[in-house]
């Protein structure tokens, strides 16, 4: 019997660590990465072989399909809450700065951030960790960005306005 054939309560070899200890398992709660994605957390039921012993699983047909949607999901999920942060903290932070200003920083064309919003274009990693950091600590980064590149002036005029942090 394979490990597809697996019926509940029922063990199979592990086709990696090859202990007796694959049985149907439910994924929800296990975490997963996803291309540039780590950590998603899976968010439904949904029970597949898994390796008591490894971890290794092994899914395939319609539970490889459902698996990979629902990981495809929350992939989006997570770049969409970045964009959805990174434009809160420049709405209610910066809300003098022009949206513009921000694209020019952050080396996109006019326009894409709404894009970004809207869905019809895909947020690169790069630009997603620059966007996080920001939202985080929107001084900050843009102190450390100006190390690297010039400021838009408005973003300028912006750090000229604040008080420098303390280090330490």
């Amino acid at each position: 019997m394979g490990i597809h054939d697996l019926q509940p309560g029922e063990t199979s070899r592990c086709l990696s660590c090859r202990e007796d200890a694959v049985t149907l398992q439910n994924v929800r709660g296990r975490t997963f990465d996803l291309r540039d994605e780590d950590d998603l957390v899976f968010d439904e039921d949904l029970k597949i072989p898994a390796c008591g012993n490894c971890g290794e699983i092994d899914v395939r047909g319609a539970a490889l399909r459902r698996f990979s949607g629902v990981l495809e999901r929350l992939h989006a999920a997570r770049k969409r809450e970045a964009i959805e942060s990174f434009v809160a903290v420049i709405d209610s932070e910066f809300a003098d700065v022009p949206r513009q200003s921000w694209e020019d920083m952050l080396g996109i064309s006019h326009g894409y951030l709404s894009r970004l919003q809207k869905g019809t274009r895909n947020l690169s990693t790069p630009l997603e960790v620059l966007m996080r950091g920001v939202a985080q600590e929107p001084t900050q980064a843009l102190r450390f960005i100006a190390h690297s590149r010039r400021l838009p002036s408005a973003l300028a005029e912006y750090l000229g306005k604040r008080p420098r942090r303390p280090v330490g």
